[in-house]
This record gives C-alpha cells, structure tokens and sequence, in this order.
C-alpha cells in the first residue's frame, strides 16, 4: 500500500478540539494548495464544533483578540478556498462545506471510541 492510497493517523486525542484540529489539518492538506494559517485553522475549528453564528464569532474575537474586520477578512479567506459557504438566503450568514460537517460527525460521536484515522486519497 502506497502513501498515496492511504495514510494512517494514529492520536490519542483527548477531546474534540484536538480531534478536529488534527482532521482539518489533513483534510486542508490533501485539498488546498497552500496550508491554512493558525489563525484560519482555529477560526474553522471554532465554527465546526460551535456552529457559524454571531456569538461564535464574538467568542473568537475574543479568544484570538481581533477586531471584527480581521474575523471578516479570514472568514472571506476560508470562503475562497471553499470551507465556508454562502448562506442560501441570507447573504451575511455563511455555512459550513458538507465535507467539514461529515468530518465533525464522523469523528466526535457519542461514543468517542475512534483511535486512529485512516485517510484514502483517490
């Protein structure tokens, strides 16, 4: 088996945080170009376990202490390179890509058993 046709990821993950943060790491490495910045990599991980809303956005303004134009400015950063989406019908509000959302509902279950992820790249 090639590293191309698989890759395994094997992380003792404590909580949900460090489980996202390591699956967007790969995920933002098999689909973009350039890696995500920390900042747009803790921005993304906020909005998959928090859900895209104003409180959300508040909190990271906050915990990374910015400015309102600085969370505006990455948010249009990660709508470039596909990770948030236009809202259907409401043009300030974004959503999440689908992909993030399987991600987070694979990986953060109820059962919380998952020890390793294997990652097969096409």
């Amino acid at each position: 088996m090639s590293v191309k046709e698989a890759c395994l990821i094997n992380k003792e993950a404590t909580n949900e945080l460090e489980i996202i943060h390591t699956a967007l790491k790969v995920y933002a490495a098999v689909t973009l170009k350039t890696p995500l910045s920390p900042r747009e990599l803790t921005v993304l991980t906020q909005y998959i376990l928090k859900g895209y809303s104003k409180k959300t956005k508040k909190t990271i303004e906050i915990d990374l202490n910015i400015d309102e134009r600085n969370l505006n400015t990455l948010n249009h950063s990660l709508q470039k390179k596909n990770f948030l989406l236009p809202h259907p019908t409401n043009q300030r509000n974004k959503v999440l890509n689908p992909d993030l959302i399987n991600i987070k509902s694979t990986l953060c279950n109820e059962q919380n058993q998952m020890k390793c992820i294997i990652v097969k790249f096409n």
